[in-house]
C-alpha cells in the first residue's frame, strides 16, 4: 500500500499465493487514487509485492496479472515489468 505524507492510503495492490499450487502467483487489483496518478505509485506497489513473493516464496515461477487494454498506463507498467500477453478474456456487456 502507498501512503501519502499524512498516512492516508493513496494506492494499493494485491497478490495471491495459492496454497494448493507451488508454481503460480496471481497479481490482482492495483489502484492509485486519481490525484496521485502519474507518480509511478502503481509500479512501486506492484514491485514491492513481487519482491516479498520472491523472498518468501522463491519456488514460485509464474505470476499472472490482468487488466483492461483500455488502461494504457497499467498496460505500460505491466509491460515494463516484463509481463507478456498470455491469453485474451472477452467479456460482453448489455445495458439494461
Amino acid at each position: 500500500m502507498a501512503l501519502d505524507g499524512e498516512g492516508r492510503a493513496v494506492g494499493y495492490t494485491t497478490i495471491a499465493v495459492p496454497a494448493d499450487d507451488q508454481t503460480y502467483v496471481f497479481q490482482w487489483g492495483t489502484y492509485v487514487r486519481r490525484e496521485h496518478r502519474g507518480r509511478r505509485l502503481g509500479l512501486a506497489v506492484k514491485t514491492a509485492n513481487l519482491r516479498v513473493v520472491q523472498d518468501d516464496h522463491p519456488e514460485r515461477k509464474l505470476v499472472f496479472t490482468c487488466n483492461t487494454e483500455t488502461n494504457a498506463p497499467m498496460v505500460d507498467i505491466n509491460e515494463s515489468m516484463g509481463f507478456r500477453k498470455y491469453e485474451l478474456l472477452v467479456e460482453f456487456q448489455r445495458k439494461l
